[in-house]
């Protein structure tokens, strides 16, 4: 059986979106970009905060179904 993932692009963050991400693999992303990662109304008004949390998210959301054996 195939499987096909559709995550949101630019325009689906909002708000506390990472709330439920691991935050451990936050911490590693902000230390490989350098980047601080504001899950905040203020903090997506930047766009490379809103690609660097949905590709944080998406990952985490991927992890999560592999450990459920998808």
């Amino acid at each position: 059986m195939r499987n096909l993932w559709l995550f949101p692009g630019q325009g689906g963050q909002n708000p506390g979106m990472l709330d439920q991400a691991n935050p451990q693999l936050k911490e590693q992303v902000e230390k490989w970009t350098k980047v601080k990662l504001l899950d905040t109304a203020e903090g997506y008004q930047d766009s490379v905060q809103i690609q660097m949390s949905i590709l944080l998210l998406q990952i985490d959301q991927v992890d999560q179904l592999k450990k459920l054996g998808w």
